[in-house]
Formats: structure tokens, sequence, C-alpha cells
């Protein structure tokens, strides 16, 4: 069989198949013990306590957080707009948990938001990848099932969010109002 159709899906899948639990287990031991990628992802997944949940959550956030400041702040390197948003898609699938998901978006656009307004106006790309984001994070409020309950739950920080963004540059500011006043407005058409 080539490489190219043992990557395929469908043939791993028929693979796992055939294992038998003990199996199994083993082989999530060892992608559990191969990356931290995979740790994350696992530990996100088969989090059940509440406790454990606002620690992975925390998790996730502060290395959201590192990928806009690193460990001594503004680098070449940084920010790394990638990678912090492939965390929040990691979460989002690995969890399927609405309101931890709503959470690190919020925190994304907020930490931009706070590396903005701390090393000064960034591009229009930097931009638009925030505005993308909460773009997103208003979308998934209104196809929540109560979209009036999980708003309430993040109206403190969107208030601030748009405080902290008036005078922020390539229509920035102006993006985040427009989003949330579109937000509330949807959210009190219903």
């Amino acid at each position: 069989m080539s490489n190219e159709n043992m990557s395929k899906w469908s043939n791993i899948r028929k693979c796992l198949l055939l294992l038998d639990k003990g199996e199994l287990v083993a082989l999530a031991k060892d992608l559990y013990t191969l990356s931290a990628e995979n740790r994350r992802f696992l530990n996100a997944r088969f989090t059940q306590e509440q406790d454990q949940v606002k620690v992975v959550l925390a998790d996730y956030k502060q290395e959201i957080t590192y990928f806009f400041f690193g460990k001594r702040g503004f680098s070449d390197d940084l920010p790394r707009l990638r990678e912090a948003r492939k965390l929040v898609r990691v979460y989002q699938k690995a969890t399927k948990d609405l309101p931890g998901t709503l959470d690190l978006k919020l925190h994304y656009v907020e930490t931009g938001t706070e590396f903005t307004n701390t090393y000064g106006d960034i591009d229009e790309s930097f931009y638009g990848s925030l505005e993308s984001v909460l773009a997103d994070f208003c979308e998934d409020i209104l196809q929540a099932p109560d979209p009036e309950q999980v708003y309430a739950r993040f109206a403190g920080r969107l208030i601030a969010l748009e405080r902290a963004t008036y005078e922020i540059g390539w229509g920035y500011g102006d993006a985040v109002q427009e989003l949330l006043r579109d937000l509330v407005s949807h959210i009190e058409g219903r």
C-alpha cells in the first residue's frame, strides 16, 4: 500500500476499528506523550470536572497571551496570530464547549487589543484577524439556543473591549463598535 493511501483517514479508521480497548488506550497514551499539542487536545477532550475545565481553559488563555506577548514582551516574531487562532480552533474541536470557546475567542480579541494599546498601531492584517474572530464570536452567540443569556455572560467584557478600542486606527475601533451594536440589535430584535 502506498504512503498516500495509508495517510487517508478511511484507512486509519479501518485499522483503529480492529484494535481492542487496551490497544486503543496504549495508542492514546503514545499520542499523549508525543507532543504538547496532543496533550492539550486530549486534556481538553476528556476533562469533565468543572474545576479541571477551568484549569484547561486557563492554560489555553495563557498560551494565547504568550503568542501575543511572549515571555518578555514585544519581539520580531510576535504576535503569532496563526498559532493563537489555532488554539481556539483546537479547543472548540476538542470540547464542543460553547461558553469556553466564546471565552477564548473574546480573550484573543481582548489580548490583541491590549497588544496594540501597549505597542501602538500594527497593520491591517492584524486588525482583520481580530475583527474576524470577533465576528465569529458574535455569530456563535446568535446561533446559541439562548443568545440573551450567553450575551449576558460576556456583556461586561464586551463593553470594556469597546472602550479599549475607541481610538485604535485602521478602522478597528469602528469595526468593533459596529459588530457589537449589530449583536445587541439582533438579540434585542428576537
